[in-house]
């Protein structure tokens, strides 16, 4: 369910547009789990999110994120916040993989994750992008899709391996 509006992707950064499109990715997932009664494709479409949300989270983190807790104001609470929501929806995804699709547990583990997620997507939508379009520099923004779209390309393995990346008016340290 899409929730928050058709043009999210409208007048936004390269950089904020593919975190976007993310968002919107998981949300049909939502939608296509929240529909399905098929114990198989409720495993298939749990791991789907699983992988989406673990990839999703570990770019914000290893890139979005350190360069707005530096260089945003209020940056330091905007992200500390955000990364609680992580953790409370790597806590409920561990759950909702383990739980038997055909069970009222699975059901409600996975309306409360969608909440999560869908609180989370808001407040980055309406309040850290637009905050992180208007401060930034656009270098550094042009430099934020390069390194996030390159991240979209390592393996997890790798990104949870590899520092923070620091952006700083468009110029990678």
């Amino acid at each position: 369910m899409n929730m928050f509006g058709e043009a999210r992707t409208e007048n936004v950064s390269d950089a904020v547009k593919l975190l976007v499109i993310d968002h919107q990715k998981v949300e049909r997932i939502f939608s296509e789990l929240a529909a399905s009664s098929s114990v198989a494709a409720r495993q298939s479409m749990c791991a789907q999110l699983d992988a989406e949300l673990s990839r999703h989270t570990a770019v914000e983190e290893r890139v979005l994120y350190p360069f707005v807790r530096t260089s945003i104001s209020n940056g330091q609470q905007m992200i500390d916040e955000a990364v609680a929501e992580h953790d409370e929806a790597r806590r409920l995804l561990e759950q909702l993989v383990t739980a038997d699709p055909s069970s009222g547990e699975f059901t409600a583990v996975l309306e409360e994750l969608q909440r999560a997620v869908d609180h989370h997507v808001q407040e980055e939508e309406s309040e850290l992008f637009p905050k992180l379009e208007a401060e930034a520099p656009a270098d550094a923004l042009r430099e934020m899709r390069r390194v996030v779209n390159g991240g979209y390309t390592i393996s997890l393995i790798s990104m949870s391996s590899q520092p923070a990346i620091e952006i700083s008016s468009g110029i990678r340290k």
